[in-house]
């Protein structure tokens, strides 16, 4: 498959231009976060731009790249002409494109393609809703008394506004990420709406990689993708494509590490929320989740399968790409999800004790799309939440505390998700505790500030 070159869709990555810069703010501690990951500032103030831990790069951007930005700019490239190197860029990618569908569609056909991916979508949100919803209570945790609980990305558009809210545990492997960029679409803007949710494993690396990474992927693949005409086939291939993109990144940066660092590999989950037009699309690898609500929340749905050990469907897909479920309910004994973004230095097979690099999980996201007017309202969460407060939970709560903006919602849900563990753990003696996970919640209303009667100014306090 191609992988995307994004020399010209560069991201001035300030907040994390180099591991040193970041042991700076952890200290001794590797897995402790950096203080001040994310400005807490209101969302609500349409004059600001807001920082998001990285500044975009505009003289090097090209396609109408636009990110974090609530008002839209005149365009580069007006006309759309492209250079002889984008132009074999492009070749390359149609054909990478063709290959990618008759491998799976079986023609590169356009009724044909659209045909197979609308049928996979279905099947896949019909995965999502069939499962059982069943909190897994995990009382043996350690009890903190001071949790850290920290204002995530938020963001504001003129027709989407979006909030995060994270608890942080020593670790800090959970990372999300919000904005939007705009595409030309023959010669017209397209505006894109995206929101990503990353729980780590193994460290920080590759949830952080993801994060800042994401934007310039995501953009640099519907440009592609998109270029002629926004269709279902086109956007399917250009989530593809960024999640392969994403992991040949990972690859590259992990094997390049000293083993000693890499211990069993390193990992995310990556749940990507995408919306365009009339649609809202979720591309998601592991067990963090997206759920779509009503607009008065008389109604939703679970948009998104958790990959888990113990289906059958994700068991037979270990096995196919040589790899075993182990008793501990991990992937050859290392990994506790069968899809992630990640790479992973593990036992080559259940008859040997011999490690090495290899390839038996997948990366490939199950991708699914609802209809963003009747279902307006998303959210993204890890499964510090899902673990404790079930999809129907949710809608619950939303209802009983009478919410309707997000960053009210995203803050009463991580709350109680970290009360029903910290209520957990104290039936549990106290030898036998183990940290929390961490929470995160990334709520997104598709709408405008006006209709939801937003104030400029919303306080923020725990």
């Amino acid at each position: 498959m191609l992988n995307l070159d994004i020399s010209n869709a560069v991201l001035n990555q300030s907040s994390w231009k180099s591991e040193s810069v970041a042991k700076k703010h952890r200290g001794s501690d590797e897995n402790t976060p950096p203080p001040d990951l994310f400005r807490e500032a209101s969302p609500f103030n349409t004059e600001t731009q807001y920082d998001l831990g990285y500044e975009v790069n505009h003289n090097t951007l090209k396609d109408g790249f636009r990110l974090i930005d609530s008002h839209p700019r005149v365009l580069e490239n007006p006309e759309n002409k492209i250079s002889n190197i984008e132009q074999d860029e492009l070749r390359k990618f149609e054909e990478g494109k063709a290959e990618f569908f008759i491998k799976r569609a079986g023609s590169t056909d356009q009724q044909r393609m659209e045909r197979w991916v609308e049928s996979v979508l279905a099947e896949n949100l019909e995965y999502a809703r069939d499962q059982k919803d069943n909190p897994i209570r995990r009382p043996d945790s350690q009890r903190q008394t001071n949790p850290v609980l920290e204002a995530g990305p938020h963001f504001l558009s003129d027709r989407a506004v979006s909030f995060g809210w994270q608890y942080k545990s020593k670790k800090g492997e959970d990372f999300c990420i919000a904005g939007r960029f705009e595409i030309l679409v023959s010669g017209e803007r397209a505006p894109f709406f995206f929101s990503c949710v990353c729980d780590g494993h193994g460290g920080q690396e590759v949830a952080r990689l993801v994060q800042a990474e994401i934007p310039a992927v995501l953009s640099k693949a519907m440009t592609l993708s998109c270029k002629n005409g926004i269709d279902p086939a086109s956007v399917y291939y250009a989530l593809n494509l960024t999640f392969e993109h994403l992991q040949n990144q990972v690859d590259e940066h992990i094997k390049s590490m000293p083993l000693a660092v890499v211990k069993k590999g390193k990992g995310t989950t990556v749940n990507l929320m995408v919306q365009e037009g009339k649609h809202t699309w979720f591309a998601n690898a592991g067990d963090s989740r997206g759920c779509v609500l009503k607009r008065d929340f008389s109604g939703i749905i679970q948009a998104t399968e958790d990959a888990t050990c113990s289906k059958p469907r994700f068991v037979e897909k270990v096995t196919n790409m040589g790899g075993f479920i182990a008793p501990n309910k991990k992937v050859n004994e290392a990994v506790a999800t069968p899809c992630a973004i990640g790479t992973y230095y593990i036992r080559k097979s259940e008859y040997t004790q011999e490690r090495g690099f290899i390839k038996v999980i997948d990366h490939e996201p199950a991708i699914t799309r609802v209809v963003t007017g009747k279902y307006p309202w998303v959210v993204q969460a890890s499964d510090g939440l899902w673990n404790v407060v079930s999809t129907e939970d949710t809608q619950k709560l939303i209802l009983k505390h009478q919410l309707n903006k997000p960053d009210y919602i995203a803050q009463m849900l991580l709350k109680e998700a970290h009360s029903r563990w910290d209520r957990d753990l104290k039936r549990v003696p106290e030898y036998k505790r183990r940290p929390i996970d961490d929470i995160t919640v990334q709520v997104t209303i598709f709408s405008t500030p006006k209709v939801l009667g937003l104030s400029q100014e919303v306080s923020t306090d725990n």
